[in-house]
């Protein structure tokens, strides 16, 4: 047997004397770390919450879908695909195509509905599906014509087999677009998830969770629609010192008013936005963002209206203003409930005798209103007067005088609201109401029980209350002062405040609208005043072709609708829409239909906004005032609209937040 071998006499020994170099030491400042992680060639968005409600829509500025984080991207792919493409329909801008002028057209969304998106910021198209679910640009032409940079070549659209259009979707059954639109597809079918077909549970865990789950939900939803507390650790006393009171924040109501296609005209309560400041410029910026969030379009609204302040109705940089550059058909009309006030308080300011009243009257009025005490007392002693008063026949309780009195006032009032001559009342008041008015207040003091004086009207009015300058001797008569210098000063400014509220255009606007009011037998029905409101007001609405058929259809519509029936004694638009869509007239004269739709859409009023506030009272109390803004827009939107929300099945609930994101589901 041979001598066993060692490992040494496998590798040749090294002479470590001759293989030193001498080198110097590495010096100890050098960074050697290594990086974390490699460049991407696609830029990613730093981790963080996304709030999905908020994603940019225009497929030309919003993100790659591999920016998103990796973790989030299902999450917004759902958020995208339960919005749908976006296809705002719009007045699309010409383009040069050669010696062609091209663009866009919403008939192409028809044939590709469920892919096709349009850019207004890239006048261009792209592919939803491809664009959630599609492969990197790989760098060769048109790769990323659909996702990217969007496509705008608008002549070679409609050519046949060689639409770019239908060559995007592709003949084969494995292109890239029908891969993606499988993926589109099978996202929303969670039934077919990998993680589903691994989870398995008893028949009786997954009615025990559907029973926890539903007694949870039906209790959400019968404390939103009645407007109660949800019972947390953050809605008790003591959590009250801890956060701002609820009326330290400014709060913007949004309302929507539209027609339905069943002919009713509606007003919904869309949102309520916490802002910051109330500049015009801020406000319309949040406006504009609820707005796109809901794939609403600025250019295509008809009507407008706000509360009358001066950061909302400015001529020139108000928030109506801003919204007139970008939408010259989005007519402003002041609240007509909010006018007669404003121009009231405007016009009691300019004279003094007047203003000097009220600013005695009110520190009066907070001090009864301060004291529940002095508030019930003066009540009771009111009531006590007014029975005493009846009983003693000096007044009427709501018959025989009074009720004549009234029927005249209406009957009146209603003749100058069919003249639209407020402003011939005014002056009639201003020539013929000084002694009907100086008569009234005469008789109240005589019948008064306080015994107020009554002075001579005829004697001199003393330096004292009519003196306009030290200097100067004033001679006038007491009636002179009261008649001349307070009651005709009064009328002239209340007058001049209604006359620069009531612009000429608004005015203009709202008088060729009532031709198509059908109020006593369609009296102020007037062809020519009916085609001079589209061509001046709603050009946008009608092509030249339309404009000109709309003369032959009122001309039909003279003799047919106003003999017919079921359309008299009607008293307003509103109910002249509904009768035609009821009676399927709508469809005959659907350019009639189309205009009326449009004058129903002019804001006179914002009592919903109005109403919209009080129930945020009731939503947000003293001990709920921590609630986040998001959670009282939820809230106040089920709580405002009780008739759509209870629509919703407890299955719908489930089925709508499972579609938001991977959750376990029994």
């Amino acid at each position: 047997m041979g001598k066993p071998k060692t490992i040494d006499a496998f590798f040749k020994k090294k002479d470590v004397s001759h293989s030193k170099v001498n080198t110097p030491p590495p010096a100890t400042n050098i960074d050697t770390s290594i990086p974390e992680e490699r460049p991407s060639k696609c830029p990613r968005i730093q981790p963080k919450e996304i709030d999905t409600t908020s994603l940019e829509r225009d497929p030309g500025l919003r993100p790659q879908i591999c920016e998103f984080p990796i973790n989030l991207q299902d999450e917004i792919r759902r958020a995208y695909i339960k919005a749908g493409p976006y296809q705002p329909v719009l007045d699309y801008p010409f383009k040069e195509l050669g010696n062609q002028r091209r663009r866009f057209k919403a008939l192409w969304f028809e044939a590709h509905l469920n892919w096709l998106e349009y850019s207004p910021s890239k006048d261009a198209v792209f592919c939803l599906p491809c664009y959630l679910f599609g492969k990197k640009p790989t760098g060769h032409p048109g790769s990323d014509a659909f996702t990217v940079k969007g496509f705008d070549n608008w002549k070679k659209v409609n050519n046949g087999m060689n639409c770019p259009l239908i060559g995007h979707v592709g003949k084969d059954p494995n292109s890239p677009h029908k891969i993606a639109v499988k993926c589109y597809e099978d996202l929303m079918k969670h039934s077919r998830h990998v993680d589903k077909l691994f989870e398995k549970q008893s028949s009786k865990e997954i009615q025990d969770n559907r029973l926890r789950l539903k007694a949870s939900i039906d209790s959400v939803q019968w404390l939103a629609l009645q407007g109660c507390d949800f019972r947390g650790h953050d809605e008790g006393i003591d959590s009250i010192n801890r956060a701002r009171d609820e009326s330290k924040k400014e709060q913007m109501a949004i309302i929507l008013r539209f027609v339905d296609k069943d002919g009713f005209l509606k007003e919904r309560f869309f949102h309520i936005v916490h802002v910051r400041d109330t500049t015009a410029l801020t406000l319309k910026k949040e406006i504009c963002a609820v707005l796109s969030r809901y794939n609403l379009h600025i250019e295509n609204i008809r009507g407008q209206g706000y509360d009358g302040a001066s950061n909302m109705r400015g001529e020139w940089n108000g928030l109506q203003a801003l919204f007139l550059k970008d939408c010259p058909y989005a007519y402003y009309v002041h609240c007509l409930a909010h006018i007669l006030q404003l121009a009231l308080v405007s016009a009691s300011r300019e004279v003094k005798p007047v203003h000097q009243f009220f600013n005695h009257l009110t520190p009066i009025i907070n001090i009864v209103v301060g004291s529940s005490k002095r508030n019930d007392k003066l009540q009771a002693t009111q009531a006590e007067q007014i029975e005493n008063m009846i009983a003693s026949n000096e007044i009427e309780i709501g018959r025989g005088l009074n009720q004549s009195f009234l029927y005249t006032i209406s009957k009146e009032g209603a003749n100058y609201q069919q003249r639209g001559d407020a402003e011939g009342a005014y002056k009639n008041l201003r020539e013929n109401g000084w002694e009907k008015l100086l008569a009234s207040v005469t008789s109240f003091c005589e019948l008064c029980e306080f015994h107020i004086d009554i002075p001579d009207m005829n004697a001199l009015c003393s330096k004292v209350r009519c003196r306009r300058h030290e200097n100067e001797e004033d001679l006038t008569t007491i009636e002179h002062h009261f008649r001349i210098d307070i009651f005709i000063v009064a009328i002239d400014f209340q007058l001049q405040e209604l006359n620069t509220r009531f612009s000429e255009h608004t005015v203009e606007l709202l008088n060729l609208s009532s031709a198509l009011n059908p109020k006593n037998a369609y009296k102020s029905f007037n062809i020519d005043n009916i085609c001079k409101l589209v061509e001046k007001f709603y050009p946008q609405d009608f092509t030249k072709q339309e404009k000109t058929l709309l003369r032959f259809q009122l001309q039909h519509y003279e003799f047919d609708v106003p003999k017919h029936p079921d359309f008299q004694n009607m008293g307003t638009i509103s109910e002249l829409c509904k009768g035609l869509a009821s009676s399927g007239k709508s469809k005959i004269y659907h350019l009639a239909d189309r205009l009326i739709r449009l004058v129903l859409t002019l804001l006179v009023s914002t009592a919903t906004t109005e109403r919209a506030f009080s129930a945020m009272k009731h939503v947000k109390t003293r001990l709920r005032n921590r609630m986040e803004d998001e959670l009282l827009a939820d809230n106040l939107v089920v709580y405002i609209e009780k008739e759509i929300a209870k629509n919703f099945t407890v299955e719908m609930i489930m089925d709508e937040f499972y579609s938001m994101k991977d959750r376990r589901r029994a």
